[in-house]
């Protein structure tokens, strides 16, 4: 789940600046879905969809799989945070 939530943050860095010049801030995860046991060493897939983008959230859903299985699955909401 942590790659997966570093993903989000790769693709929030592409998306485009919210409103008022800020950046995406993760704000909450939620449908979080761990389906399988994974051991270590195995080679996973993660892939990230930007589902919505507004001027002000975004969300995201990333789905991690092993060949065809999905192992993984969670929505990411993002907030437009203005810097200091």
């Amino acid at each position: 789940m942590h790659s997966n939530l570093e993903l989000v943050a790769v693709l929030a860095d592409k998306l485009t600046a919210p409103v008022g010049g800020g950046k995406w801030a993760l704000r909450e995860v939620s449908d979080v879905k761990l389906r399988a046991f994974t051991p270590p060493g195995v080679a996973l897939e993660i892939e990230a969809r930007v589902k919505h983008v507004s001027t002000e959230a975004a969300t995201v859903n990333v789905e991690t799989r092993e060949g065809r299985r999905v192992i993984g699955h969670a929505r990411v909401r993002l907030v437009s945070e203005v810097g200091e």
